[in-house]
């Protein structure tokens, strides 16, 4: 028997602790990709469709150092030209404001929260609760 999604007030109330529902919100699908069970996966796929996701997961588009999208070339976190390089760096050799005194600069031109670059293109709402992060697992980069 297929479960219905569980709706928006009753995914908000199970966060915020204020009440229960008649079984846990499920995210399942998130961690689960039938295809890498080969041979099983059709009873994979027939356990993700009898348990609906109970939230839609919107991934937010963070701003690149120094260039924005066409759409919003503004959504940067530098107002500035990204410093040149000397050849190729690790990721954690590359700054984005390699001098402290812009500081300023920086805060003062920082990108708009409200930006339709932040959020792609998304389903249109169906009465889930909605989760938006940057993160999709435990083990990207936090910093």
């Amino acid at each position: 028997m297929q479960a219905l999604p569980l709706g928006r007030d009753e995914v908000r109330s199970v966060i915020a602790g204020t009440g229960t529902t008649s079984r846990i919100p499920c995210r399942l699908h998130f961690w689960t990709r039938p295809e890498r069970y080969v041979r099983r996966s059709a009873e994979v796929l027939a356990i993700l469709d009898r348990h609906p996701q109970d939230a839609q997961v919107l991934l937010l588009r963070m701003p690149g150092p120094s260039q924005g999208p066409a759409k919003d070339p503004a959504y940067r976190w530098t107002p500035f030209e990204a410093p040149a390089e000397s050849g190729p760096v690790g990721i954690d050799s590359r700054a984005a404001i390699t001098d402290w005194n812009r500081l300023d600069e920086v805060l003062s031109g920082f990108s708009d929260p409200r930006s339709p670059a932040l959020l792609p293109a998304r389903d249109a709402a169906d009465g889930r609760c909605r989760l938006a992060g940057w993160l999709s697992c435990l083990f990207e980069r936090h910093w």
